[in-house]
């Protein structure tokens, strides 16, 4: 019965959703119907799934009455990641289910650090051209970004949706000035980065742990940044590819892009308006590019099979790495009709790949 099934192992708010029989998220209903194209059987996980040596709880849908029903099972031989990583027991779990012979994927065994992938990358000489300048969060380094940079970031180091980010930039009348979201309102604050914020950003370095990055000259629209999400996979033969391109534009008078901070979505040819560049050398450059980050990261992380890469893109049309998602969220895709062929591929591959790693093992 339990030959061919792979486990998804979710957010344990969205486990006890199904299993109190609230709405199914649309994206596990999708892996679903892909895992069923291939006669794979799915159910659902978290991290608190209780462990015994090879049994767990999980979530299987109960053919009479369509409806999820916890059950104790063997750990299932294939698991694809989709919980956050940053929870300790999430991660402790998943090295369980490896120690347990079962194949997992989508998973590293450290927090997603900032810093961290920038290291790795870094370490790729092929790549450090695509590298923004990246430093760790420290009063030194600060004080080294002020004299060597005038436009950088300054990041929390796990995370996401743009949540906690701050501008700083030395402006045209030679003093610097601090951007941050306003803690109630969509707009930015601006205000003059004197001693006292300098010294309340070191303290912050002290609290968590920051990167500080270049600010990318980004490429615009209608003077409105733009950035892509470039999503790149491990396919039904274990290979890389990227799944897909799309292009992220910022709210009118924002810096950041991100989609659940009022950006929009869009293709590449939308909104890069240079037609003396060609868009089709642009796009293969940078599927090389998402291909060539993956590789690298893979010999750190041999667990990895789904990444969804942020990519700066200037107005020359070069592109620099800035970020690497492990748990992309792609819900703003399908809700627009065009977009949603690249939403259904970016869920169908991982459940591919799934099948690829059931089949070495059959």
């Amino acid at each position: 019965m339990y030959r061919r099934m792979i486990g998804i192992f979710i957010p344990k708010y969205h486990y006890e959703s199904m299993k109190n029989e609230y709405s199914l998220h649309p994206s596990y209903a999708q892996y679903e119907s892909t895992a069923e194209f291939y006669h794979l059987s799915v159910c659902f996980l978290c991290s608190d799934c209780t462990l015994y040596t090879n049994d767990i709880h999980a979530l299987l849908r109960d053919t009479e009455n369509n409806k999820f029903k916890e059950k104790s099972i063997p750990i299932p031989k294939v698991v694809y990641n989709r919980a956050h990583l940053n929870n300790k027991k999430v991660r402790q779990t998943l090295f369980h289910f490896i120690h347990s012979g079962s194949k997992v994927f989508n998973y590293i065994p450290i927090m997603n650090s900032k810093y961290f992938v920038h290291q790795l990358l870094e370490k790729e000489e092929h790549l450090i051209r695509y590298l923004p300048t990246t430093l760790k969060g420290s009063s030194k380094n600060l004080e080294k970004a002020l004299q060597h940079m005038e436009n950088f970031f300054v990041k929390p180091c796990s995370s996401s949706i743009g949540k906690g980010i701050m501008n700083i930039q030395k402006e045209v009348d030679g003093d610097w000035y601090l951007y941050k979201k306003h803690s109630t309102k969509k707009s930015w604050e601006k205000s003059l980065f004197n001693s006292v914020e300098i010294n309340r950003v070191k303290r912050l370095f002290k609290q968590h742990p920051f990167i500080i990055q270049e600010r990318i000259p980004l490429a615009t629209f209608q003077n409105r940044p733009f950035d892509l999400r470039v999503v790149v996979q491990k396919d039904g033969i274990g290979k890389w590819i990227t799944s897909g391109i799309v292009a992220k534009l910022a709210p009118e008078g924002h810096v950041i892009t991100n989609v659940a901070r009022g950006g929009e979505i869009g293709l590449l040819q939308d909104y890069f308006t240079h037609r003396e560049i060609s868009i089709q050398d642009i796009q293969k450059n940078i599927n090389t590019l998402g291909v060539d980050i993956a590789k690298a990261l893979e010999k750190n992380w041999p667990h990895i099979a789904d990444l969804g890469l942020d990519v700066g893109i200037t107005e020359n049309g070069t592109p620099y790495f800035i970020e690497c998602n492990l748990r992309g969220q792609y819900g703003a895709f399908r809700k627009k009709k065009d977009y949603l062929p690249f939403w259904e591929k970016i869920h169908d591959t991982p459940i591919e790949y799934a099948n690829y790693l059931m089949n070495q093992i059959d």
